[in-house]
């Protein structure tokens, strides 16, 4: 009976630890609905620099150097970025994890537009992970890779990161890419001036601003309850434990 005492006792601060944490997402949760909420949409032609956090509507353009063909897919893009990954890791401190062997940019200028004006992107938002679920405005194209995609593939990737391959590893050939004329919404800042920057929170998906919003808003409330869930069975647990203990010493 003693040792049950104990297990249940630590049971319930298992749970209660994972009310906390509940609660610490809930309050992250709140404060981005309040975020987005607080953000009035601006059109891009009255962007300017130093502004902390802004929220624009448009449609992703072409920037000064024109449209670029993406090298995996073939598409006519705004910007692509392509990733040449192995996996599992050589190295020993990355158990499983990933290598990136290669990395190409496109030299253009992404930008988002609308009737009032252009502004461009900085590319780093185009590679962040999506905030929650929201839908990403960027397209992806996978290829896996063997010894014999060498030649295939001579024009972009070095044949020796290809052949270097080993029987119990996967290259995995990534490009991630922005179509041009995708309607979307952006939260973001203008700190270096008028180009839209990752800020401390970005959000850049096809959704709109109070399906964003309604996005927080969902997560709040199944935190809520989480929390409650957690909080009171985890009391209640370490309760009947502590007086079962006292009983039984």
């Amino acid at each position: 009976m003693l040792t049950i005492a104990v297990l249940a006792l630590l049971l319930g601060a298992c749970l209660l630890i994972a009310a906390l944490t509940s609660l610490l997402l809930k309050a992250g949760g709140t404060g981005q609905r309040r975020l987005v909420a607080r953000t009035p949409v601006t059109p891009l032609g009255r962007l300017r620099g130093g502004m902390s956090r802004v929220a624009a509507v448009g449609a992703t353009a072409y920037g000064p150097e024109g449209p670029v063909t993406a090298p995996v897919s073939g598409e006519q893009c705004v910007w692509f970025r392509v990733r040449l990954i192995r996996s599992p890791s050589r190295h020993k401190d990355e158990v499983g994890g990933e290598d990136v062997l290669l990395e190409r940019l496109a030299r253009t200028t992404p930008a988002l537009t609308d009737a009032s004006g252009t502004v461009p992107i900085d590319p780093r938002i185009l590679t962040e992970p999506p905030n929650l679920d929201d839908p990403v405005v960027t397209e992806q194209t996978m290829r896996l890779l063997s010894r014999d995609s060498a030649a295939e593939w001579a024009s972009l990737i070095p044949a020796n990161l290809i052949e270097d391959k080993r029987s119990h590893e996967t290259l995995q050939l990534w490009e991630t890419r922005l179509p041009a004329g995708k309607q979307a919404y952006l939260l973001a800042r203008t700190r270096r001036g008028p180009i839209l920057e990752p800020g401390t929170f970005t959000v850049f998906t096809t959704d709109d601003a109070e399906t964003v919003r309604g996005r927080r808003q969902e997560r709040v409330a199944s935190a809520t309850h989480l929390v409650r869930f957690l909080g009171v069975s985890g009391l209640v647990i370490t309760a009947l434990s502590v007086g079962a203990l006292f009983l039984l010493v």
